[in-house]
């Protein structure tokens, strides 16, 4: 697992660390999360960016969809086991972690 302070450190490192998943939030230092999804799934179009964030509002759900993310939770209503299961389901493994 890797992490970076903004968009451009988290776009450098995908060249060194090819992810299959990327958890990703709207609010990043520099580049907002919506456009750095769109900027990885038009150079990495095999890897699954899910937004994580604040921001439960039908504009940015759908902006996240129009980007190139895979889904969207929010961190108010989200339950860990809602999101262990879709990352389960996104990496093959089913329901089981």
């Amino acid at each position: 697992m890797q992490d970076a302070s903004d968009g451009k450190e988290a776009f450098e490192k995908l060249h060194s660390f090819c992810p299959d998943l990327i958890i990703m939030d709207i609010d990043l230092p520099g580049e907002n999360g919506l456009a750095l999804t769109e900027k990885i799934k038009e150079r990495y179009p095999r890897t699954v960016v899910m937004i994580f964030t604040n921001h439960d509002l039908p504009e940015y759900r759908d902006a996240a969809y129009k980007k190139g993310a895979k889904c969207f939770f929010s961190k108010e209503t989200a339950s860990l086991k809602e999101i262990i299961g879709l990352i389960a389901s996104i990496c093959g493994h089913g329901d089981t972690v």
